[in-house]
């Protein structure tokens, strides 16, 4: 009898940088049933969001639930969707991870961490046991449960080694032109605002010719651009000069361009020289702040605003884009020193900058910071943690102890004018232009009812059903 497992995304519908790629979780999920649990047969579908008719129509034996903190009410609420149907359900990903006291009563298990082989094992008893008990999993590594009213989180998984961690099934939600690769896992820096670096734990970089192989198999889906989304692809220099030579001597950067992220004091003439082999066309900077105090406050002593600088005038000479995200709302940030950041961005050239607010998302040292303050507790409505202030201005954190609310929504739609006028000048020549039809498409039907959100496919070792839309 074929298991039946259902992936439901609690991504913001309307929100087009969060419909702005395919998910990549539930591919590395899958990745990892086909790793460490190949016997047993599954089929899958995947939505982007939950209601009746598809648990009627799929019938999923367990749905499997993957949020961030500020889309966390949405995972409440699918969970008890599916619970009132009897279905089991986890739950996963950066929250659930940070936050395990969060776990509700919809939710039967939370898996802590990263989650491929907590899930193949946590898959196999469940597939293979017709009464459910918490007996059954308490050996499990890596999951949170309630019994008898008390949360028990169990023993630490042990992270996969760079060598197990599996490419991600692709084909349940397909690609598109601009598709995505993760090449490592974790970031060796720790800036003040990132739960992603604490979530990973240690970096591990995978292999060139492992990365290789996943370029080759976005190349058969006739990708035209791929971003490399790792938190910092390039901070091990020596493995990014193996990877651009092996692009070059295969010819890839000949049929395919490429994007990447970089901190800013890393960029050197050497790294350039990588880049360009490998036909990287845009770069992103997480630059934050152009004003010294504030940037070493939110990313540590080893970097200043002159390296900023630096970073963006090597790139532009190197005729590749520069991108970059900036953060204002500092707690004790002055007017005059978001003023700095502004006049950074109005100065140096970058084509596409995102401005954000200073968030408190759990596992960072702003959360702590907020909750010491008692700002935010474990039962905060978590819609508030939404990271785009346009959408949430009067109910966001406001963590500075400088500016008033109004005083913070201000200055933010001075720097999204900017940002506005900035792109408009930009996207012309941008080699991302590619984009601007996919985001043209997405807002002229955000609103409309969306009856293909639902995927699903038979997996029988290689052997792939059609994908189903519902």
């Amino acid at each position: 009898m074929v298991y039946k497992i259902l992936f439901v995304d609690t991504i913001d519908l309307l929100s087009d940088f969060e419909n702005r790629y395919f998910p990549l979780w539930p591919g590395y999920l899958i990745a990892g049933l086909k790793k460490f649990d190949p016997d047993q047969s599954y089929e899958f579908g995947y939505v982007k969001t939950l209601s009746v008719p598809i648990i009627k129509n799929f019938k999923p034996d367990v749905v499997v639930i993957s949020s961030v903190s500020q889309n966390f009410e949405r995972a409440k609420q699918f969970a008890k969707l599916a619970k009132e149907s009897d279905i089991f359900v986890i739950i996963g990903g950066i929250h659930i991870s940070f936050l395990p006291t969060t776990l509700t009563e919809h939710m039967d298990v939370g898996i802590i961490g990263e989650g491929e082989k907590t899930f193949s094992e946590l898959i196999n008893i469940l597939s293979r046991t017709d009464i459910y008990s918490k007996n059954v999993i308490k050996n499990i590594k890596g999951i949170c449960y309630y019994e008898q009213g008390q949360l028990i989180i169990t023993d630490k998984q042990e992270i996969l080694k760079d060598s197990e961690i599996p490419h991600p099934f692709r084909m349940l939600v397909g690609s598109r032109k601009h598709d995505y690769i993760f090449s490592s896992r974790g970031c060796p820096f720790k800036c003040v605002f990132c739960s992603t670096c604490r979530y990973w734990g240690s970096t591990r970089w995978l292999s060139p010719e492992f990365i290789i192989e996943e370029i080759y198999e976005l190349m058969k889906n006739d990708v035209k651009i791929i971003s490399f989304y790792d938190d910092l692809f390039i901070g091990n220099k020596p493995r990014l000069k193996e990877i651009a030579d092996l692009i070059d001597q295969k010819g890839i950067n000949k049929k395919i361009q490429f994007t990447c992220s970089a901190r800013a004091n890393l960029i050197d003439d050497e790294t350039i020289g990588y880049l360009k082999k490998m036909n990287v066309v845009a770069v992103g900077l997480g630059l934050e702040s152009g004003n010294q105090r504030i940037l070493r406050y939110l990313k540590g002593e080893n970097i200043g605003v002159e390296d900023n600088k630096k970073a963006v005038c090597l790139l532009h000479n190197a005729n590749i884009q520069v991108n970059a995200s900036f953060i204002i709302g500092s707690p004790d940030e002055t007017i005059e020193e978001m003023l700095d950041t502004y006049n950074f961005i109005k100065n140096n050239k970058l084509s596409f900058t995102e401005i954000f607010l200073l968030v408190p998302f759990p596992g960072t040292p702003i959360w702590d910071l907020a909750k010491d303050r008692g700002l935010v507790s474990d039962n905060i409505n978590w819609d508030v943690l939404n990271s785009n202030f346009e959408k949430n201005m009067k109910s966001a954190i406001i963590l500075s102890t400088k500016l008033t609310r109004k005083e913070i929504i201000k200055i933010y739609k001075k720097f999204r004018r900017l940002r506005f006028y900035k792109a408009i000048i930009a996207l012309p020549k941008s080699p991302l232009k590619i984009d601007a039809l996919q985001m043209i498409i997405f807002f002229l039907n955000r609103f409309r009812k969306n009856t293909k959100l639902f995927y699903a496919k038979n997996i029988d070792d290689d052997s792939i059903s059609d994908r189903a839309a519902l």
